[in-house]
C-alpha cells in the first residue's frame, strides 16, 4: 500500500493507534473526537465531517490484524445515507455494521464500527480504482468502491 499513498503514518485517534496516508500537515499526530463529527488533531487542527454520505457499495480486503466477521471477506457493504442528518449506515445482509460519520479534509473519512473497536479513520489510496485504507483499533482493511 505504500506505493499508493507515499507511505503510511501513525495517528492516535481516541487512544488508539491507527494508520493514515500522509498529508501536508500530518506527521505523528494525536487526534481526539471533540464531537461525534469532528476531530481535533495535535491540539490545533480541527476537522469536521461533511454531510456527503451517498448510496454506494464497497468490498473489503483485510490487510493487518484479523478482522472479525463480517469484515473478513470480500462480500459487499452498502452505504445508506441517513434521512435528515449527516452520515449513513454501513449495511450488510440487512443489518447495520457501523456508521459512515462523514468525510474529512483531503478525502479522509471517519467511521464508527463497534465490532472493530469504535472510531476508524479512512485514507484514500489514490489508485485508478477507488480504494480507501480503513484503519480501526482491531484491524485494518482496504475498502474498494465508494468514491
Amino acid at each position: 500500500m505504500q506505493q499508493f499513498c507515499g507511505g503510511l503514518r501513525p495517528v492516535c485517534v481516541n487512544q488508539h493507534c491507527l494508520l493514515e496516508c500522509p498529508v501536508p500537515d500530518a506527521g505523528l499526530r494525536t487526534c481526539q473526537s471533540d464531537t461525534t463529527e469532528c476531530l481535533t488533531c495535535s491540539g490545533a487542527t480541527r476537522q469536521c465531517t461533511m454531510c456527503d454520505a451517498r448510496v454506494c457499495t464497497f468490498t473489503v480486503d483485510p490487510t493487518r490484524g484479523t478482522c472479525p466477521a463480517p469484515f473478513d471477506d470480500f462480500q459487499p457493504f452498502v452505504v445508506q445515507p441517513f434521512s435528515g442528518r449527516c452520515g449513513g449506515g454501513l449495511l450488510r445482509d440487512g443489518g447495520v455494521a457501523g456508521v459512515w460519520v462523514g468525510t474529512l479534509g483531503i478525502g479522509r473519512i471517519l467511521l464508527d464500527i463497534p465490532a472493530l473497536g469504535g472510531t476508524c479513520l479512512g485514507s484514500p489510496l489514490f489508485t485508478q480504482v477507488p480504494r480507501t485504507l480503513i484503519s480501526c483499533p482491531a484491524c485494518t482493511f482496504v475498502a474498494e468502491g465508494c468514491e
